[in-house]
């Protein structure tokens, strides 16, 4: 039987870990601060980022100067999402007589 040289093991096992699937950064937001901070980090974080905004209302007030900005010049993707709530009822049957 014969054994590969390390450095050819090594060299295998790295290409094997650079070709594994690339997924994108997730921030779960729940705040108007909180998106603007997903929105900065997401713009030079060299990676594929998607933003997940949980159900619920944002109040963005333009006239006080408050808004949402992104600027980026990276060649990632950038995925804006809402989480939809969902409510789920159990009912158990009932046995009638």
């Amino acid at each position: 039987m014969r054994f590969m040289p390390w450095n050819v093991a090594f060299a295998v096992a790295l290409a094997g870990a650079c070709a594994a699937p690339v997924s994108a950064h997730e921030f779960c937001v729940d705040t108007t601060a909180a998106i603007q901070g997903a929105l900065t980090v997401a713009a030079t974080n060299g990676e594929d980022d998607e933003i997940i905004i949980k159900t619920g209302e944002y109040q963005i007030n333009t006239d006080l100067g408050a808004a949402l900005t992104f600027s980026s010049t990276e060649g990632h993707d950038l995925s804006i999402l809402r989480r939809v709530r969902a409510v789920i009822r159990a009912s158990s049957p009932r046995h009638t007589t």
